[in-house]
């Protein structure tokens, strides 16, 4: 058996990369156990929670990870889509505030920076943000279209909204939020037909997307019950 942190940490990520997080989880313990400095496995631990759906977990490792490696960009970038994810709006904006600097050049910074904007109501600075996102990193501009779209979808601008998520969709046919966003603004106009086609694009793409099981199940229910009513 493996009698090092390194050893440990290799294994548990083999097995993370396994889908075997129980195992996973014990070797990583083992290692951070051995050698509390390793910041690798807090960071392979942090994935492995957030698999795990424990966001408070992953928060956690993520922190610890950046007490070590305090200018690590996936680790910093990770935490605040974790604290959005768990729905700490307020931390996640103060905490994407800290570690944005005039250089920052990945995109993805200011799109979470702009989702917690978004989620706190700041619907104009949000956009603001997502338009940013795009002029310094053109790789966004799927997503930053996408959360455009779902901003003013919350305004009840829905036809503004359908029209982000089709450029969304045109730039990068595996943006599977963009087909979530639309399928749930499909729901509102009760098109279910057309909400059940945008869920099963979103599982085709992410087959662990786990929420849209049950939204999918209500529009395929939905639609059943208007085509039931259309034949009466």
């Amino acid at each position: 058996s493996p009698k090092n942190t390194e050893a440990y940490t290799g294994r548990g990520n083999v097995k993370a990369m396994q889908a075997d997080y129980d195992g996973a989880i014990a070797d990583l313990n083992k290692a951070i156990e051995l050698f509390p400095g390793n910041s690798y496995a807090y960071s392979i631990r942090a994935k492995v929670w957030s698999k795990l759906g424990d966001k408070k977990g992953a928060i956690a490792d993520y922190r610890r990870q950046l007490e070590l490696d305090p200018n690590n960009k996936e680790a910093q970038l990770r935490l605040g889509t974790e604290l959005i994810a768990d729905q700490q709006y307020t931390e996640a904006l103060a905490f994407f505030n800290k570690v944005i600097t005039p250089s920052t050049k990945n995109g993805k910074f200011y799109i979470g920076r702009g989702i917690a904007m978004s989620d706190l109501g700041d619907s104009k600075s949000a956009v603001a943000e997502f338009n940013k996102a795009m002029t310094i990193d053109t790789n966004t501009r799927s997503i930053a279209y996408a959360n455009i779209g779902n901003t003013k979808l919350k305004l009840k601008d829905y036809d503004g909204a359908a029209k982000e998520f089709d450029k969304a969709i045109e730039k990068d046919q595996n943006n599977d939020d963009a087909y979530f966003y639309r399928a749930n603004l499909k729901m509102i106009q009760k098109n279910y037909l057309g909400a059940d086609y945008d869920y099963i694009s979103v599982l085709l793409i992410n087959p662990d997307n786990i929420k849209t099981y049950a939204y999918r199940g209500l529009a395929e229910s939905y639609s059943l019950d208007t085509a039931g009513m259309r034949t009466d």
